[in-house]
C-alpha cells in the first residue's frame, strides 16, 4: 500500500516532518487509552435509554421515537456482533454499520412505512452484505505539495495548528 502526506499549517500546505507525523501518532495512541478507559464504564441500560449515540431523532414525534425505539430494540446489527441495533449503538457507538441502519429505521418510520414493511426490508437487508467502512470522506488536495506516488491509493492529510 503506499501513502501520501501533506501538512496544513495555517491554511498552508507545507511538507510533513518526522516530529509532526511522530506526534500524531502518540496522540492516536493516547486517545486510544481514552477510549479504553471510557469503554471500561459499564454502559447504559440499552432496553430502556430513549436517546441512543448518534442517532438523530429531530423531527421525529413522540409516537414515532417510540415506534423506532421499538424497531432498532427488535431487529438484529448486521456487522456481525451478535447484538440488537438499539444494544450496538449504546455499546459499540462507532460501529459503522448499526449507524446508517438505525438512520433508515427513523427514514422510514417518517415516511410512514409500517412497522411490518419495516421489518421485511431487514430482512431482505440480512441477505446483502454490508459494506465495511463508511463512504470515504473527499478533501480538495489538488495543486497541493506532496510526498509519495501522485496515483496513491490512500492520501493522508495532516490539519495542524502550532500556536
Amino acid at each position: 500500500m503506499q501513502f501520501r502526506f501533506k501538512r496544513i499549517h495555517n491554511g498552508k500546505v507545507t511538507k510533513p516532518c518526522a516530529f509532526a507525523l511522530a506526534a500524531s501518532l502518540v496522540l492516536g495512541l493516547a486517545a486510544g487509552d481514552a477510549r479504553a478507559a471510557q469503554a471500561a464504564k459499564p454502559p447504559a441500560d440499552w432496553r430502556t435509554m430513549t436517546d441512543l449515540p448518534f442517532v438523530d431523532f429531530s423531527g421525529v414525534s413522540a409516537k414515532q421515537k417510540k415506534q423506532v425505539l421499538d424497531i432498532l430494540r427488535a431487529e438484529g446489527c448486521t456487522c456481525g456482533c451478535d447484538m440488537k441495533l438499539a444494544e450496538c449503538r449504546v455499546k459499540d457507538p462507532q460501529c459503522s454499520t448499526s449507524r446508517p441502519l438505525a438512520a433508515a429505521v427513523i427514514k422510514a418510520v417518517l415516511a410512514g412505512k409500517s412497522v411490518a414493511e419495516i421489518h421485511k426490508s431487514f430482512a431482505e437487508r440480512a441477505s446483502q452484505p454490508m459494506p465495511v467502512l463508511e463512504p470515504a470522506v473527499k478533501i480538495a488536495v489538488a495543486g497541493a505539495p506532496f510526498k509519495g506516488p501522485l496515483d496513491a491509493r490512500l492520501t493522508i492529510v495532516e490539519f495542524s495548528d502550532y500556536q
